[in-house]
């Protein structure tokens, strides 16, 4: 089914690759002369879709068209502002790396704590909510305390208060137990654009959840991490470039199809897409393709990087080799277009996914369905939230 997308869709996913070519500038520029722009819509998509940088740099750097004054005004702003914030979070982070580096614990930078120093070139281009890390099982208590004592503390955030709920030890314990993660570090600091530094400490990459386990061998992630150093000095570890490839993906295919993430509008954000695009692209050479296929196989996690680049396919174009696609592709592909796989019934979206995309109020697809799985996880976390 073919979807005619409005002129502001269209522009936004034409304006989020870090490098565009000509002819893509161009077809920009015919983009603008087809009407008007609602400028006010298409920020807000962008917000939405955590891209608004992305899309900002490349009209102004590439002379695309002229933003309206009030609203470059705003992004000028917002700009700043996201490098100011997200400068703020990693001078908080950076001792924390350090000292875990003195001990010689391997943590590994994840998403955008990655790409953030690596691939995109400016910390104004990308907003992340979190920083994300990756440690072995046997390293967590250390790591929990090199936290707390840089005055760290595992909790929630209260949105509706502004303030730190502080995690009881049944909910640490529960967490640990149920997930791919710890509960989160948090740091208040009350600073302009940072009021909380919240950090993700991930044991696995791969959802947890019931029905969603992978069978892959994670010290495998441990024994070939690539040392990197960041910010000058620290040192750090990042995924090699396949097994990096296979963290965006399932990442981006957890959020996708799990209950709890459509529930939060987080299944199609299209900065996921944009990261994994960007991702491949600058290390399609680093990565021996044929023999990454054969492990993806062997270890039944192919459906998840083949769902994530079909996706990313659909809106960037073709991205990876096409042998090593059909060596990954499942025989069955109906479940592309499903979700809740947690569950013990999936679910059929009725919406393409491009309709989908720019459809805020797609979350109404889980009314009337049964959420035993997710409902259960967030009940427990309630109640041991009360003891």
């Amino acid at each position: 089914m073919e979807i005619e997308l409005a002129l502001e869709e269209r522009l936004i996913l034409k304006l989020i690759k870090l490098d565009m070519t000509d002819e893509e500038v161009e077809e920009c520029r015919r983009l603008m002369s087809e009407g008007a722009v609602d400028w006010g819509r298409m920020i807000h998509l962008a917000v939405m879709h955590k891209v608004t940088m992305i899309m900002y740099r490349n009209v102004i750097e590439k002379n695309i068209f002229n933003v309206e004054g009030k609203w470059k005004n705003i992004l000028n702003t917002y700009l700043a502002g996201n490098r100011i914030r997200n400068e703020m979070i990693y001078r908080h982070i950076y001792p924390v790396l350090s000292e875990l580096s003195e001990i010689d614990v391997t943590c590994i930078l994840l998403k955008g704590a990655l790409l953030n120093h690596t691939l995109y070139d400016d910390f104004g281009l990308r907003h992340s909510n979190d920083v994300d890390l990756l440690v072995s099982e046997d390293a967590l208590t250390v790591t929990e305390k090199i936290f707390e004592k840089h005055g760290f503390i595992q909790g929630q955030i209260n949105w509706e208060t502004r303030k730190l709920e502080p995690a009881t030890r049944k909910q640490k314990a529960f967490q640990r137990m149920s997930t791919h993660e710890l509960m989160p570090f948090i740091l208040e600091k009350n600073e302009s654009f940072c009021k909380f530094v919240e950090v993700d400490v991930h044991f696995d990459i791969f959802s947890r959840a019931k029905r969603m386990r992978a069978n892959f061998p994670i010290a495998e992630l441990f024994k070939s991490a690539k040392k990197i150093t960041i910010n000058g000095n620290i040192e750090c570890y990042s995924l090699k470039p396949e097994y990096n490839l296979m963290q965006l993906a399932s990442h981006l295919y957890q959020d996708a199809t799990m209950i709890q993430s459509i529930s939060r509008g987080k299944d199609i954000e299209l900065i996921k897409f944009v990261d994994l695009n960007e991702f491949i692209r600058r290390n399609i050479h680093e990565i021996n393709w044929g023999v990454f296929a054969e492990q993806l196989v062997e270890f039944r996690i192919n459906p998840i990087v083949y769902y994530a680049i079909y996706y990313t396919e659909q809106i960037f174009g073709e991205l990876v080799p096409r042998s090593f696609m059909n060596s990954i592709c499942p025989p069955d592909q109906e479940y592309l277009n499903m979700f809740a796989f947690e569950e013990e019934h999936q679910h059929v979206w009725q919406q393409p996914f491009f309709e989908r995309m720019f459809n805020f109020d797609r979350k109404e697809a889980l009314k009337d369905i049964k959420k035993d799985e997710s409902l259960k996880y967030i009940s427990i976390l309630k109640e041991l939230k009360a003891k």
